[in-house]
């Protein structure tokens, strides 16, 4: 009993060893911190790029790649350690061979970080312990701050036929709901949930009355659409439709449970809303036809939801670039300057983050967004505006936020913001690619990298715009739907 005793005593002080030995390890060798010296002329405020160390891995890097076409071959590295007899840093130079430099000698010396990781090598004071750490500068091989519609960024419009005539794609619950004409009697519904996988469903859709298929949209609880002789009609799920009203000349789209459009009697105009049937003389520049898709918002600031809508043409055919408001059952002009005149704009919302280069953390602002329309030399406009203001005020993006010249210039296209769970970025392969091209500065991080992770990240959700049909100056239909996304947001996030 005793002789086990004392193996048991020796056993727990060789473990105890062996534990203050581990801990003595990672101390004595451990880097504090990592930065890069200010060099404006490389890069503004380089000494605040963010650098991860990674002890326990031995790995120091920056999770946020600095921006495409960086130049890192000659950097001044600053490195805090808690005391060391040697720290040497190795990398490979231009000429392809191995340079070390003594950083406790030469800590101002420039370091080549272009040609592969760096190795520093630290030995503890007493120089009982040494330990190499790897230490990586990343750069992005692309625009991660570009809109990207190259990568499966087009496919045929979801429908029975294969060339439709005329299609308009609107939102109904949590489905995209797809309505096509094939030019002479038959229309077809498509039902996505997930634009990326195609249709859940295609269906042949009777009407008994002839549709303006341009003029089908959805409020919260139901469906519409015009016919020909301006009655509206309604329907619960897309399939069965019955009039309900009478007198419409446009629709411009839902507000929760109310359809909000123009009605019209003889050279009248009136806008209107249903169920509820408040109707208001329309404003002078009013658009009655060709507006933009409508978006809806709330904020804390207003108890009723608020609408925007913009472009089109007034009841004397004038074009506009007018911002138009909805709350509270009245229509209100808000936009102070007019954008280019055009109707059939895209109009989406979504989030515009620019990375700040004082602090080097991303910023991020919501934000509508304006693409297409036709103007009244009979043109497109080419031009991507943006508004942080919900359409108070518009701005002409920078060159590289325009859409790419394959896409064609086009009118009355429906743009929808959808979330994908992303692993890869793989899609359903009847998605074509297109050559890669510089594009917009769009995009969304989180803020910063976090401090511990726990669990792996494996999936994340991405939001991809996703623009639905359109049509050319010839009214003729592009049956297309265009796939567009943030390049970092295909990044697997920071950890």
């Amino acid at each position: 009993m005793c002789c086990a005793a004392i193996t048991l005593l020796m056993a727990a002080c060789n473990e105890k060893s062996d534990e203050e030995v581990s801990t003595y390890v990672y101390s004595s060798v451990a880097v504090r911190s990592f930065t890069l010296s200010a060099n404006d002329k490389v890069l503004n405020n380089l000494d605040s790029v963010y650098f991860s160390v990674d002890l326990m891995n031995a790995k120091i890097y920056n999770a946020d790649s600095l921006p495409i076409n960086t130049k890192i071959d000659k950097l001044v590295v600053n490195i805090t350690t808690v005391g060391s007899s040697v720290a040497e840093l190795t990398f490979r130079n231009k000429n392809d061979k191995d340079t070390t430099v003594n950083y406790l000698e030469n800590s101002t010396d420039s370091i080549n970080f272009a040609n592969g990781p760096v190795k520093f090598h630290i030995v503890s004071i007493d120089g009982s312990v040494s330990r190499d750490y790897e230490i990586k500068v990343n750069v992005h091989k692309t625009k991660p701050d570009s809109l990207y519609w190259n990568r499966h960024s087009r496919t045929n419009l979801p429908s029975s036929f294969q060339i439709p005539a005329a299609q308009k794609t609107v939102k109904f619950g949590d489905k995209l709901l797809t309505l096509t004409y094939n030019g002479a009697s038959a229309y077809s519904l498509a039902y996505q949930s997930n634009p990326a996988a195609g249709a859940d469903k295609i269906a042949n859709i009777s009407f008994g009355f002839t549709p303006d298929v341009n003029s089908f949209s959805s409020t919260d609880v139901k469906l519409y659409i015009l016919d020909g002789s301006g009655n509206l009609y309604s329907s619960a799920d897309g399939e069965a439709w019955q009039k309900v009203d009478s007198g419409w000349f446009s629709l411009i789209g839902g507000q929760g449970s109310e359809l909000l459009g123009v009605k019209r009697t003889g050279n009248d105009y009136m806008t209107c809303s249903y169920p509820s049937l408040i109707q208001s003389p329309v404003a002078p520049s009013f658009p009655v036809k060709g507006m933009s898709q409508l978006y809806t918002y709330t904020t804390e600031w207003s108890k009723n939801p608020v609408s925007v809508m913009l472009g089109g043409s007034d009841k004397d055919g004038k074009l506009n670039g007018i911002t138009w408001s909805y709350s509270g059952g009245q229509w209100a002009q808000v936009s102070k300057k007019p954008i280019a005149e055009a109707e059939g704009y895209s109009l989406f919302p979504y989030e515009y983050v620019y990375t700040d280069t004082t602090t080097w953390k991303p910023v991020s602002k919501p934000v509508i967004i304006a693409v297409g329309g036709l103007k009244s030399d009979r043109t497109f406009n080419r031009d991507t505006y943006m508004s942080y203001d919900l359409g108070y005020n518009w701005f002409k993006a920078s060159n590289l936020m325009q859409l790419p010249s394959y896409i064609p210039g086009m009118r009355d296209a429906q743009c929808f913001v959808v979330n994908n769970t992303e692993t890869s970025r793989a899609v359903n392969q009847a998605w074509q690619e297109y050559p890669s091209v510089a594009l917009p500065s769009w995009l969304f991080i989180a803020d910063g990298p976090a401090a511990r992770a726990v669990t792996p990240i494996t999936q994340w959700e991405v939001p991809y715009i996703y623009m639905y049909g359109g049509y050319s100056e010839q009214s003729v239909l592009y049956n297309t739907v265009w796939r567009g996304v943030i390049n970092r947001l295909t990044f697997k996030p920071i950890q």
